[in-house]
């Protein structure tokens, strides 16, 4: 068969910057040739054993084994480069490595091998690219060239190309026939086996596959530490899907002085994925004595090496452990979608994923500028007064489950910049993230001591905590409820708190807003995170005029977000957090409808095929809903919007502050008029307009009246962790 040489055009987009890297500059870097078609596997609906001709006359014909992991149908492309333009091509091809192909049985890519671009990792100037057109190969490859889930049809349509370009290439026209035929049947697989396994598809997870397969590649190629990967065992109930090594042996243990332990009395609790029902891990579960250990550890380090370390050594911790939370974030994004069913797929497409890393960057800024002042006074004689600021001390950080990572570093980014030690306490129902922050913390050279992870019911080493006597601050963020008993808690010996706690903010949308952004915006302030959102705006006050018009556009739109598995990327809404949360929102949804108010959409539980095992909740709408409702009054924490009716920005801002709430308020409008006094009429810590749930490390976030004490990010948090100490001086 005569070599055929296409111009292929490959996805136009940048290559290492952009999250959707392909092949632009590989075409500019080198030359694309197709060679001889090779042996290869046919897939499933042809014979087991399958002939193809080469250029040099020569029939194959090979039978596969079970132990093969030949892909049922190569094309192969030969590159070629040279110099510097070869050394440009290998930049653009690093992140994609070698990975075991997919055998005939549909056996699903488990390991990394060094078969596909091992010349490429040896800096070998010619390689061959072998891409499979398969079922999951297909899938695989439209990763590794950054291909959006939107494309896979264009890229299916341009493997058919390729497929058939091959087949009236080839000079024996039984061979056409075989492989113009081969192109429609595999086509039409593809488009199946695609739609099958897209909620398998590893997407980000690729990148924490990759490692170079040479050690002899040149220091040019990017070698970073990637988390390693195990393949879980399957049941009907779940997606397969690539789990973090790190939930691989024994159970999880408590980090108490640079130690991992076993709890005192050897108890443990299981973690359960909310998507499947299934056990995923086993943690330690501490009691008071654990917690006695853990404070004691923190006040040692607090005395100890804390007092020591200078400023810029701070800064630099903070530095290095951004730089492992950065580098280790879908490990940690895929452990928080495993434990608490935040959906893998929401901030897919962000160039910067991290804004966790962020906190921790903006806070290692600060360690260097935490001062004191020089404050005048007027006593007589020559008296100098100033002011240091010091450290808290010992701090316990008790986190919620519904954001792990977020929760937990945003307690321990301003904690560690100001010199405190900490006990980190996480939720029962999501503890594997804070765990595992605990070993990045050891390994990036925090000393021992200076961050502890305790994990258990909140009732017991929470508790502990709490009432700790050699605890100097607690900061919580959770349920109103559990404020309140910190507070009691927290009187033996008048810790400093800080509570960001419960919310059921006000959504305001005037006649005039852009309904084009207000009702996604609004149902999404409601849905996202299946509703299991502190400052969610489940209390959605529509304009009269535009009302029924909001609630079928609202009600559209909940309808339409795809329900599922927490590790699928296209899941808009996953599980409630577990069996306890399920129940309280259906109970909820139950009370809603008795009360009067009317369900557009949704609020049921999802129990079909792979949703049965979970607790999955169809987003609901209620709509005539009235101010007294329970509803309208009560924090759900789940996926259910109450949709009320108003007249005038009068009326509506005092309804708006007609809670015991005061946590965010939401605003949509065109009118910057309106929109100030509104922003100005909320009794609410933080007012979005004209857009939703906006976070970020400079800018403070935290409560009105039972939604909080003291503020979370930016310097009004770092003040929280420091006492103010005035110095008084008579220089005579």
């Amino acid at each position: 068969m005569t070599r055929n040489q296409l111009d292929i055009n490959f996805f136009d987009a940048a290559v290492i910057d952009d999250p959707w890297p392909v092949y632009e500059d590989i075409r500019a870097a080198g030359r694309v040739v197709w060679n001889d078609l090779i042996p290869g596997w046919m897939v499933p609906g042809f014979q087991d054993c399958w002939e193809v001709l080469t250029d040099d006359g020569e029939r194959f014909s090979e039978t596969p084994s079970d132990s093969d992991v030949l892909p049922w149908f190569e094309a192969p492309t030969m590159i070629s480069t040279d110099g510097a333009e070869h050394q440009r091509l290998r930049a653009c091809l690093a992140p994609l490595s070698t990975r075991r192909a997919v055998d005939r049985w549909g056996q699903r890519v488990e390991e990394v091998v060094e078969q596909l671009l091992a010349p490429l990792a040896a800096g070998s100037e010619t390689f061959d690219l072998i891409a499979d057109f398969t079922m999951v190969p297909t899938i695989i490859v439209a990763g590794m060239l950054g291909v959006p889930d939107e494309r896979h049809g264009d890229f299916m349509r341009w493997s058919n190309t390729i497929v058939n370009q091959l087949a009236w290439g080839h000079e024996d026209a039984d061979a056409r026939a075989i492989l113009a035929q081969a192109s429609v049947e595999l086509n039409q697989y593809m488009a199946q086996a695609i739609e099958r396994h897209r909620r398998e598809r590893p997407d980000d997870l690729l990148t924490a596959m990759i490692r170079a397969s040479d050690p002899r590649a040149p220091e040019r190629v990017p070698r970073r530490r990637r988390p390693s990967l195990r393949r879980p065992m399957s049941s009907p109930a779940q997606t397969d899907i690539l789990l973090p090594a790190f939930l691989d042996g024994g159970p999880k243990r408590l980090l108490i002085g640079g130690q991992w332990v076993d709890a005192a009395d050897g108890r443990t609790f299981p973690s359960i994925n909310p998507s499947t029902g299934e056990v995923i891990a086993t943690l330690a579960e501490a009691g008071s004595t654990d917690a006695d250990r853990a404070v004691a550890a923190a006040r040692s380090a607090f005395e100890g090496p804390c007092a020591t370390i200078k400023p810029r050594e701070r800064q630099a911790l903070l530095w290095a452990f951004a730089d492992a939370v950065q580098e280790h974030y879908d490990e940690l994004r895929l452990l928080e979608a495993v434990d608490m069913g935040f959906p893998v797929g929401h901030r897919k497409g962000n160039k910067n994923p991290s804004w966790e890393a962020e906190i921790l960057r903006y806070y290692a800024g600060w360690t260097t500028k935490i001062r004191g002042e020089t404050i005048p006074n007027s006593m007589p004689g020559t008296i100098f007064s100033y002011t240091l600021k010091e450290p808290v001390g010992v701090v316990a950080a008790i986190v919620p489950w519904n954001r792990p990572i977020s929760n937990a570093i945003g307690k321990l980014a301003p904690a560690l910049a100001a010199g405190c030690t900490v006990v980190l306490k996480p939720a029962e129902e999501a503890s594997l993230v804070a765990i595992r922050l605990g070993e990045l913390i050891s390994e990036v050279g925090f000393p021992d001591g200076v961050v502890n992870v305790v994990t258990g019911p909140g009732e017991t080493v929470g508790a502990a905590l709490t009432e700790h006597p050699d605890v100097d601050k607690v900061a919580f963020t959770g349920s109103t409820a559990t404020g309140q008993r910190i507070l009691r808690a927290a009187a033996g010996n008048l810790k400093r708190v800080t509570l960001e706690l419960g919310g059921k903010s006000p959504d305001v949308v005037f006649a005039d807003a852009d309904l084009s952004r207000a009702v996604p915006g609004a149902a999404m302030g409601v849905f996202s995170n299946s509703g299991q959102v502190c400052c969610a705006g489940t209390r959605i006050y529509v304009e009269r005029s535009i009302y029924d018009e909001f609630v079928a556009g609202v009600s559209e739109f909940a309808g339409r977000l795809k329900v599922g598995n927490s590790v699928d990327p296209a899941t808009k809404i996953g599980p409630v957090v577990s069996q306890a949360q399920l129940d309280r929102v259906t109970g909820y949804l139950k009370i809603g409808r008795e009360e009067g108010a009317q369900l557009t959409v949704g609020g049921s539980r999802l129990e079909d095929g792979a949703l049965a095992s979970g607790y999955f909740v169809a987003p609901a709408v209620f709509a005539g809903v009235r101010d007294d409702m329970r509803v309208a009054r009560e924090e759900i924490f789940g996926p259910v919007a109450c949709v009320l009716p108003f007249d005038t920005l009068e009326e509506v801002a005092a309804r708006s502050n007609d809670s015991a709430f005061g946590l965010a308020g939401w605003v949509w409008t065109r009118n910057i008029g309106t929109a100030q006094k509104m922003a100005k009429a909320m009794r609410a810590g933080t007012v979005w307009v004209n857009t939703m749930l906006l976070m970020d490390p400079a800018v403070p976030f935290g409560g009105y009246k039972m939604s909080g004490w003291g503020r979370e990010m930016g310097q009004q948090a770092l003040d929280e962790y420091l006492e103010v100490k005035s110095v008084w001086i008579d220089s005579d």
